[in-house]
């Protein structure tokens, strides 16, 4: 399964890796993206605009289950970590794709460029949490944001309506 790992959006290029086999129960998404490529260095890794993200990004339009927004050293790992721990979650924790998305969004006054940036992350984080963990994944699938995601809480609530969300 390839998940959705980074975005560039200055040359309109994201990048999807080969997960299938990722547990993800490191403290950080990096950390099993790190793991992964140390046992096989050679998996598939693609790289693909905006148009084919949001082309794969349908197929997974499902809505997060749980969002988790924290404050660094206040126990959101854990917290995600016995939720996962239960097999009915699944969590992606401070996946990069979505620092990077949001930090473009953060970093903008242009309306058609945040708008655009809108629909990347509403696509986005379903494709992010859809494709990963496999098909084995548990039912259930969360992000825990990284601490400084907070900042943007309002706007994530906004695009994400029907997302329950934790705040530690």
């Amino acid at each position: 399964m390839l998940v959705p790992i980074a975005a560039e959006l200055g040359p309109d290029r994201f990048t999807l890796l080969d997960l299938a086999d990722a547990t993800l129960r490191e403290p950080f998404l990096s950390d099993t993206i790190e793991r992964a490529l140390r046992a096989r260095p050679d998996r598939l890794r693609l790289q693909v605009d905006s148009k084919e993200f949001l082309r794969r990004a349908a197929e997974h339009s499902r809505q997060p289950d749980l969002f988790i927004f924290h404050v660094g050293r206040c126990g959101s790992t854990l917290l995600a970590n016995m939720l996962s721990s239960s097999g009915h979650y699944l969590f992606v924790k401070e996946p990069d794709i979505v620092n990077h998305l949001l930090a473009a969004r953060l970093g903008t006054s242009d309306r058609v460029t945040k708008d655009q940036l809108d629909v990347l992350l509403t696509a986005g984080i379903p494709f992010l949490l859809g494709s990963a963990g496999g098909g084995d994944a548990p039912p259930l699938r969360g992000l825990k944001f990284s601490a400084w995601n907070a900042t943007a809480a309002g706007l994530l609530l906004q695009l994400f309506v029907t997302t329950p969300s934790v705040f530690v």
